[in-house]
């Protein structure tokens, strides 16, 4: 019998030529996933804010200085309460200045707009007229003074202003004080010079003397503002005075 294992027959000791049975477990197969490597940390590319950044304001608040407007019927307008001013604001675009109208009555500012409109009936080709109108009242706060109430046309906004009580007196009234004092100062300067030149004409010229002490009488009733009320009286020197000008202007 041929083969490395004997018959049965003759019992012996198995040759080392068999291999082992098989294992009924495989050996475990390689792990497909690997562990991940632990040089590699978190990201950082998205840190939080700093906290020295404040929060974005792109919704401000509204100014403090409007308050809603303190209207009766069609709401056009709306009112701005300023530190010495009460303004009104009341969009007309379809109103011209003289479609318009503004009273001051029982403590409330009253605007009217009526504007007549014409349209053509294709039935019987007659002409129809018919109106439109608007009407606002707003109340004048108690520290408004009523009297000072004004208003002017600007393009499509119809804009009512009054005083503060305190406030009355506006930048013009205060220009007006200052150039009355400014006129005064000039005068007093310029009666002291005409005098002189009126003196000191006794000797050689009549005529200079005489046009000196009419002009001190025409100098008082000058009334424009300082740069032409300076002008105007050298000019007039100039006309009636000729080379004496020089003793006042220099």
């Amino acid at each position: 019998m041929s083969g490395c294992c004997p018959p049965p027959c003759c019992p012996q000791p198995k040759p080392t030529c068999c291999p082992p049975p098989p294992s009924c477990c495989p050996p475990p197969k390689p792990s497909c996933c690997p562990p991940p490597p632990t040089c590699c940390s978190p990201p950082t590319c998205c840190p939080p804010p700093p906290s020295c950044c404040p929060q974005p304001t792109c919704c401000p608040m509204p100014s403090p200085c409007c308050t809603p407007p303190e209207c009766i019927g069609n709401k056009r307008g709306s009112v701005c309460n300023l530190p010495t001013e009460w303004q009104i604001k009341v969009n007309v675009p379809d109103y011209k200045p003289n479609e318009l109208c503004v009273k001051v009555c029982n403590g409330k500012v009253e605007i009217k707009g009526a504007k007549s409109l014409q349209c053509i009936d294709n039935s019987d080709s007659s002409t129809l007229s018919s109106s439109e109108s608007f009407s606002e009242r707003f109340c004048i706060p108690p520290d408004v003074e009523p009297s000072t109430v004004a208003w002017e046309y600007k393009g499509c906004t119809l804009l009512v202003s009054a005083c503060k009580k305190g406030f009355i007196m506006t930048t013009s009234l205060i220009q007006d004080q200052d150039f009355v004092s400014v006129k005064k100062k000039l005068l007093d300067n310029l009666l002291t010079d005409l005098r002189s030149l009126s003196n000191e004409a006794k000797r050689r010229h009549l005529n200079v003397k005489d046009a000196a002490e009419n002009g001190i009488g025409k100098l008082l009733n000058i009334t424009s503002k300082p740069e032409d009320f300076i002008q105007g009286i050298l000019c007039y020197l100039k006309n009636r005075l000729g080379s004496k000008i020089s003793l006042i202007t220099d």
